[in-house]
């Protein structure tokens, strides 16, 4: 079982870091490395014409693989004659030696004794290995600061679909990326990334050194890769690696001391491979200044100059004129040496240049970067939509026409639910006409109080034939004098007192009622009046949850299930969450310890005895109380039961001689004067006594009964307090049932009303011109929202930022618009309390609402034109796993609780539960622009996928760059468009076409051009030659030759089909063949895929 996260993890005690998600398991194994570290590396060998290296744990290969990849590499790690091991080069690799720190080096730039002597290799990072940039965290980091280095790894992982991660033998671990165009620099003040100090002179720790420019990494046995493959070494756009790391060196890092009053300045965007400033550049050449601006280029291309001109001075000449010059569409020119293949910007892209240009259709939207794709579209038919008044016709026949007891519905929000029992409970059919609605809380109640009338107005009836029933303290906070507002408003006047007492299991009509001073008041208007006013009303509308499904209620309620004429009313549950419809009980450690004391030598101080025992000695394990149960018989229980509903009073004779107790019901105590119910006070030292039929030895056998494996039953003792939760039961006395919601689960509602008749409407149209952008890039889970200082959220990360602040430019650019917010609950009182709020500012906010307390905002958020939905639901796991154990507790099969290495459930129930928690919420806050009756635009800044808005015709995915184009939400849809038209014109290239082509489509330099141009006649030669793989797998793996992904999906699209040999996968699937194997390998280890027989494998 998956233990609970624990966000107090300190400096003090950092032995397991007590986080349970996949990588805050990454974390954990750092932590063991350091602790048990690897100390031997492995030594190259050469088992016939090619060497085979070591270069991480249970991983070896060809060297020759890594140049394949496009990366440098160098043999490392040799004992000298000594046996000392020496863990830099056996051969020399200055430039003394003619090496040089721009080639990308292969097997056969080094010589065959260095290689045999080797025990591992180093990797270049920056120009050698494409862009290689290394961010390389220390293990004082993982000790220090343990819960921050989980959040900011899974940011990192978040900026790609495949990963690379690598732990080092002392215990840190490695996030390797390409960075194109960027090179990380090689100075101290820059490689040190993230450090703190003692003092000016002395640093005390370094957390990040970031290897680009100049810089090696080694890989060998001690190393072990847990994530991606170093042959797909992901791609990643500076910019957004850096808002990452830029925030953990604001959380944790500090400036050194002689620049404290100047904090550590990013210096990343000088260092773009030697560029110089953006304005008019000049470049030396053989002492003549050259200016970059009048260079005549002809096809893009400038003449050639001297090999003096290029960076790299340590390379032999192989002509005097080696450099040319390439201008750009983006407006970047940059230089290349044919000498030695190096490439360098002399006016680097610039992002905003860019955007421009693809705004003024210049250059290709797929021009600039985007993060991977999170989210897409799932239906290539489009799904059934229906008119608003055939949804409401429908709801109308299964609230009139359907027999079954028990009815679920699940309909759009603003469909018109309500008014159709508003209808029902005005039909002139005879067996039709008497309805009781349920809603969450008594807002929604007057609210739809308030409807009724005015339709009863409209119909000349009079407005009793709608009745809102009260609860006991409805109102009683709202203002100082109760006896003033009695009893129209507040429906009685000694309402705590009588709460408290019934709490007790006390029935306040006969002790408290009995002599209240306006007893007959209440009885004419007041709260006891209510069951006789109601029954002549047409509807009875309640906002008490548990009034129909709880045992305890049964008898309120009865009165409520009839009109005067004896016809039963059909009960309407509206809203519901079906987790919440579960019944939760609870007994103390208190109440068990006067059990005890009180009922000494009786079943029911045993029964108490045995209960505390089972919950507090050792470890609590209550789910034992069910055997405990079977041990007692009829009579035991009957007893236990009796002495559950009453009250055992010891008196004392004259002498002071105890008589023999007394048992009696807590209301004869009270009235007897044994007890003293004068005063809340008072009536909380009362003993607790149950109902008939309803003890809690009643609830714990039909808990047991219900819930037969008991591990997984919902029940816990926690803070001294025993609680269990049962599923709803509908009282005897209900005819008929309905519950409706927007939300509802099919599957959890049958399993909690076995009995039950579902209903499923399509989805209804929405108002014309309504649409809904969704963000396709990122989920924005809560971790990657917060800025977190000793693990508790205290700002807001960068990239939360820039989407509040998109959304703010937003609003504050369109003043005559009204906008509203739906967000973490936590933000909206940061931004509140901000000095300079964005709330007091801006007048066209006009509604906010936070995630878990969206019921009943219909009034305001009505009036948006825009809804903005930021960031994803969190529900925390002890919700995920009590919900799991609510609706899957009985079932044969045990749950499983842990999760696989994407940090998802591996058991498909708790995966369902989850998503059902999520995309709650996100419908629940969409539900609130009412978009079936009203049209207004929505954005969502979560890549959730939701069923019935993500496939919606009006809904459309976007990204960051999309936003960044368009400018605003007027633009967007047109971005998108044409986004969407490039990617198509990108789809439907071949390597027949010419490179301007490739190059127009794209918007890329000629050099990127020509890799795609040899992409795609590959795929072309690949898709002739393997007429002996199935066409469905080519389809799949060939569809989008340039998106990203990792091998393990592919794999597994591969075999969706059929089982496959392994050269077969290899065949198809991108990427090196020894890659394809180590995954194949671990992919087997943790049961993604199984291995039907020898050198063939499927899916399980």
């Amino acid at each position: 079982m998956i233990t609970k996260t624990d966000k107090n993890v300190n400096k003090t005690n950092k032995n397991v870091i007590k986080n349970d998600t996949y990588f805050g398991k990454i974390i954990q194994k750092c932590k063991n490395r350091h602790d048990n570290p690897i100390l031997t590396p492995i030594k190259t060998i050469r088992p016939g014409n090619e060497y085979r290296v070591s270069y991480a744990k249970d991983r070896t290969c060809n060297p020759a693989d890594f140049n394949t990849a496009g990366i440098g590499i160098i043999p490392c790690g040799y004992y000298d004659v000594k046996g000392k091991f020496h863990a830099n080069s056996p051969e020399r690799y200055g430039q003394d030696s003619g090496k040089n720190w721009y080639t990308c080096y292969a097997v056969k730039d080094w010589k065959p004794q260095t290689w045999l002597k080797s025990h591992g290799i180093q990797v270049y990072t920056g120009g050698p290995s494409n862009y290689l940039t290394d961010l390389d965290f220390e293990y004082a980091i993982i000790r220090d600061h343990p819960e921050i280095t989980v959040e900011i790894l899974s940011r990192l992982c978040d900026l790609t679909p495949n990963p690379f991660i690598v732990i080092s033998k002392s215990g840190g671990f490695r996030f390797s990326c390409h960075t194109p165009e960027y090179i990380h620099p090689k100075a101290n003040q820059h490689r040190e990334y993230i450090t703190t100090w003692v003092n000016r002179k002395v640093r005390k720790d370094l957390y990040l050194e970031i290897f680009g420019e100049k810089g090696l990494s080694r890989y060998d046995a001690r190393y072990e890769i847990v994530e991606g493959s170093i042959f797909e070494i992901p791609t990643i756009d500076h910019t957004s690696l850096f808002e990452v790391i830029d925030d953990l060196r604001d959380q944790i890092g500090e400036p050194r001391p002689e620049a404290a009053a100047k904090k550590q300045k990013n210096t990343r965007n000088h260092t773009k491979a030697s560029q110089p400033p953006k304005n008019t550049q000049t470049i030396n050449v053989e002492n003549h200044e050259i200016d970059v601006t009048n260079l005549t280029f002809t096809n893009n291309r400038s003449r050639v100059y001297p090999t003096a001109v290029c960076p790299v001075t340590e390379h032999k000449d192989k002509h005097a004129l080696a450099v040319q010059f390439y201008n750009h569409d983006n407006g970047s020119v940059n230089g290349y040496c044919h000498n030695c293949s190096s490439h360098w910007w002399v006016i680097p892209p610039s992002r905003e240049l860019t955007i421009k240009q693809i705004r003024e259709d210049k250059l290709s939207p797929l021009a600039i970067y985007r993060k991977p794709i999170k989210l897409r579209k799932d239906r290539i038919t489009p799904e059934e939509h229906i008119t608003l008044a055939e949804t409401a016709n429908r709801i109308w026949q299964i609230l009139s026409e359907q027999d079954a007891r028990i009815i679920g519905l699940r309909a759009d929000t603003g469909t018109g639910k309500n008014y159709q029992t508003e209808q029902y409970a005005l039909s002139e059919d005879e067996d039709k006409g008497a309805i009781l609605i349920n809603v969450p809380h008594h807002d929604l109640a007057i609210d739809l109080e308030r409807r009724m009338q005015a339709i009863l107005n409209k119909n000349f009836l009079s407005e009793s034939h709608v009745y809102r029933r009260r609860g006991l303290l409805y109102k009683w906070n709202d203002g100082k004098d109760a006896a003033q507002r009695f009893p129209f408003e507040v429906p009685c006047l000694q309402a705590p007192r009588c709460d408290a007492y019934r709490r007790k299991g006390g029935n306040m009509y006969k002790v408290i009622c009995a002599t209240c001073p306006v007893q007959s008041e209440c009885l004419e208007y007041g709260y006891r009046s209510q069951p006789i006013h109601s029954k002549n009303a047409l509807m009875i509308i309640t906002a008490h949850a548990e009034m129909h499904t709880n045992p305890a209620y049964k008898g309120f309620a009865k009165p409520y299930l009839k009109d005067s004429a004896g016809k039963q009313r059909l009960v309407v549950q509206d809203d519901i969450s079906i987790a919440n419809l579960f019944n939760i009980y609870e007994i103390s450690k208190a109440q068990l310890d006067k059990w005890i004391d009180t009922w000494q030598n009786e079943p029911l101080a045993e029964f108490a005895r045995k209960i505390h025992r089972i919950c507090t000695e050792g470890e609590p394990t209550p789910y034992m109380i069910g055997e405990y149960l079977k041990t007692l018989d009829d009579e035991v229980k009957a007893k236990i039961n009796y002495q559950m509903t009453h009250v055992r009073i010891q008196t004392y004779n004259a002498e002071g001689i105890p008589n023999p107790p007394e048992e009696m019901t807590l209301d004869n105590a009270v009235s007897r004067g044994y007890f003293d119910a004068s005063t809340e006070t008072k009536i909380a030292k009362l003993p607790r006594v149950y109902p008939k039929n309803w003890t809690l030895l009643d609830q714990l056998i039909i808990f047991f009964n219900h819930y037969k494996r008991t591990e997984d039953a919902p029940i816990q003792y926690h803070n001294d307090t025993l609680k269990f939760a049962l599923p709803p039961s509908l009282h005897d006395d209900i005819w008929k049932a309905v519950f409706m919601s927007a939300t509802l689960d099919e599957e959890l509602f049958t399993r909690t009303f076995p009995k039950a008749h579902t209903n499923n409407l399509p989805p209804t149209e929405w108002k014309p011109p309504s649409v809904t952008y969704q963000l396709r890039t990122n989920r924005n889970p809560r971790a990657t929202v917060y800025k977190f200082i000793d693990s508790k959220p205290a700002s807001l990360s960068t990239s939360a930022e820039k989407t509040w602040q998109l959304m703010i430019n937003e609003i504050r650019n369109t003043p005559n618009t009204k906008h509203a917010i739906i967000t973490y609950k936590q933000i909206l009182e940061w931004k509140q309390k901000e000095e300079a709020s964005d709330f007091d500012t801006h007048d066209n906010i006009i509604a906010t609402a936070h995630y878990g307390g969206l019921v009943g905002l219909d009034t305001e958020f009505q009036n948006a034109d825009v809804l903005w939905i930021l960031f994803a639901p969190e529900i925390p796991s002890h919700t995920i796993i009590w919900n799991a154990k609510l609706f899957y507790g009985n079932d044969e099969t045990p749950l499983d609780y842990e999760r696989d290495d994407k940090d998802v459930y591996k058991d498909k129930r708790l995966r369902r539960i989850w998503k059902y928690a999520v995309i709650s919420e996100l419908i629940q806050a969409i539900g609130r622009a009412r978009l079936v009756r009203s049209a207004k635009t929505i954005m969502i800044f979560t890549s959730h996928y939701i069923p019935t808005i993500t496939d919606r015709p009006e809904t459309q995915l976007f990204d960051e760059a999309d936003f960044e184009i368009a400018g605003s939400i007027a633009n967007l849809g047109n971005a998108i468009k044409k986004r969407e038209a490039a990617k198509k014109k990108a789809q439907d290239l071949t390597g027949e076409n010419t490179l301007a082509e490739i190059q127009k489509v794209y918007g890329c330099t000629e050099r990127q051009a020509r890799k795609h141009q040899e992409k795609l006649t590959d795929i072309s030669s690949n898709v002739k030659d393997k007429s002996h793989i199935s066409e469905s797998l080519l389809i799949n793996n060939y569809c989008d030759p340039f998106r990203n992904v990792t091998l393990a999906s592919q794999i597994i699209t591969v075999l969706e089909s059929m089982h496959h040999k392994t050269a077969e996968i290899i065949e198809v699937v991108e990427g090196q063949p020894t890659a394809i194997k180590n995954e194949l390998k671990r992919l087997v280890d943790t049961g993604k895929i199984v291995k039907v027989r020898y050198g063939v494998y499927g899916l399980p």
